[in-house]
C-alpha cells in the first residue's frame, strides 16, 4: 500500500515545486540567485588557488606564482 502511495506524493511535491518556481518573478529569481552567485564566486576565488597549490608540482607553482 505504501509503495503505491509514494509516487503520487512525489509527483505532488514536484508539482508544488514547479508551480512555486513558475510563480517566482524574474526579479525574485535575481534576488535569490545573486547571493548564491556571490558566495560561489568567493568560494572559487579562495578554493581554486588552494587546490592548484596542492595539486601542482613545485616548479609549476613557481612559474604560476602560487608558491
Amino acid at each position: 500500500v505504501v509503495p503505491r502511495r509514494l509516487p503520487s506524493t512525489l509527483t505532488s511535491v514536484q508539482f508544488l515545486v514547479r508551480s512555486y518556481m513558475q510563480s517566482l518573478s524574474p526579479m525574485r529569481w535575481f534576488v535569490i540567485s545573486l547571493p548564491a552567485l556571490v558566495v560561489a564566486h568567493e568560494l572559487l576565488n579562495y578554493l581554486l588557488p588552494e587546490m592548484l597549490r596542492l595539486l601542482l608540482p613545485y616548479p609549476l607553482r613557481v612559474i604560476l606564482g602560487l608558491h
